[in-house]
Parts: structure tokens; sequence; C-alpha cells
């Protein structure tokens, strides 16, 4: 295990990871933003904790590679080009609460069967946990507890990274690290409307699925705007907007399959004619 420092916006935070090779690349990566190793520095106390798993002897990778922010599992993949793209794309939210040109929702994308969902962000670490159940529903995540939106319009977008980092931050982990071809890609890279938010909620005497009031849900929702007090109103009606052009869905399950099987159910009402 190695861990080093780094300073962002004023936010200093470490980053350990099992890899020597990988934190090798990060430092490549984040030379402009290294930070002096302290006594007191403590490395069971970093910001990020990163699990990079050796391909099995016939090549092929069956372990999943984890990131942890704090002791949340953000990221869970077998593609370590993937792994590479999330870690890029989570350090770039640091800067979220000093940017102005997205509003930056602090809830965690989902595929529910094709349909972009977003919910709050401790729930991903459940889906990574058990992320081979969830394919049999149709129901993933990219990784991150984040969904950037577009100024306006409300739709997802990846927003334009901002960190002064190498033109080749990501092609060039393959200089440190053998990697191997991309098996998993990203099914929200594009700007996409999103299509449902979904709130977990226990609401006495309501069984199973139901339609929240807008409104309701739009406040919940605004709360976690992580740059509304430099947007303003332009935060409140991009917010607005996504709301407004997505299906609102409530509902609460009390298990992991309970959990896939309604992401599944609101995924395909999305999509039925």
């Amino acid at each position: 295990m190695v861990c080093r420092w780094y300073e962002i916006e004023g936010f200093r935070f470490g980053i350990r990871t099992t890899s020597h090779a990988f934190s090798d690349w990060l430092e490549y990566v984040l030379a402009a933003y290294r930070s002096p190793s302290r006594p007191d520095d403590d490395g069971s106390a970093a910001t990020y904790s990163i699990v990079i798993e050796d391909p099995e002897e016939d090549g092929r990778q069956r372990k999943f590679h984890i990131m942890y922010l704090g002791g949340w599992d953000i990221v869970r993949t077998l593609d370590l080009g993937s792994m590479a793209e999330c870690v890029y794309r989570d350090l770039e939210s640091i800067l979220y609460p000093v940017r102005d040109d997205y509003v930056f929702l602090e809830l965690g994308p989902v595929d529910m069967a094709g349909a972009l969902g977003l919910v709050a962000p401790y729930v991903i670490p459940a889906l990574n946990r058990s992320a081979r159940r969830g394919a049999k529903y149709g129901v993933s995540t990219p990784g991150g507890v984040y969904a950037p939106l577009q100024l306006g319009t409300g739709v997802m977008v990846r927003p334009t990274p901002v960190l002064d980092v190498p033109a080749d931050a990501i092609a060039s982990l393959a200089r440190f690290m053998d990697v191997a071809d991309r098996t998993e890609r990203d099914p929200f890279s594009e700007p996409r409307p999103v299509d449902v938010i979904f709130d977990r909620v226990y609401v006495d005497g309501v069984q199973g699925l139901s339609h929240p009031p807008r409104g309701e849900l739009f406040q919940a929702v605004f709360q976690r705007v992580r740059n509304a007090g430099l947007l303003g109103g332009v935060a409140f009606e991009t917010v607005a907007e996504t709301v407004r052009n997505s299906e609102v869905w409530r509902g609460w399950y009390g298990s992991t399959n309970e959990m896939y099987e309604m992401y599944r159910e609101v995924g395909r009402a999305v999509h039925s004619p």
C-alpha cells in the first residue's frame, strides 16, 4: 500500500492504493497538485483508497478494481481504463463548488434497464457491491456520485475538465502498467436528458411505487446542488427543467433484490408506450 498527498483549491487529501504503478501514474497526472508529506500524515485517513487487482494467470480480470471515497465504494469495475477515468472524474469534482459552467448535482447516475436514473449518493455503494447481480436485472452504475447538468436545459453531461493535468492524462496509464483492451463503457458519456429521479422514502400506508409531487421532489433535489451559491437563479431554473422533464418516482425497498426489481420496473415504465 502506498499513499501520496495532494492539494486542490485549498483541499488537501491523500490517495492510497495497493498498486505502486497506479500511484506513480497519479503522481504524473497530478504533478501540479503534489503536497509535501507531513509528520502527522496518516495513510489510513486518506480521502481516497484504490484497490487495483492483478489479472489471473490466463490474463482475464475476475476481481474488481475498487475506489473508495472515505468508506464508500463509489466505483467498482473490471476495466482498468474505466477505473482511471472514474478516478480522474472524481478528482475533478473537488472543484465543483467553485465552478459556474454547469450545475453539479450530488446524485448518483444509474442505468435502469436503459433509462438514465438519478438516485441518492448512498445507493451507489450498494449497487457496486452487488454489480454482478444487478447485471441480471439490466441495472448498473458507471460509478461516481455526481450528475453534472447543462445550464438551462437540465441535460446530464460530462463537464469539460479543468484540472491542470497533462494532455495525455488517461492515455498515459499504459506507460506505467499493462492496460487491457476496454471492456466497459460509460453509458452516459454523451449528453442525455434525465429519464428518472428516484426518491427512496418510506411513506406509511403506501405499498410499492408511487409518484411524489414534483414540487416536493424538486426541493429535495435542489438541496444537493454543490454550486448553488455561485449560480443562484440559473441553478434553480436548471434543476427545475430536469425535474419537469423526467419521471419522478418514490418507493421503498428492504433488500437488494427488491431494489433491482424496482429500478427495472421504473426503467421499463419509462420506455413503455
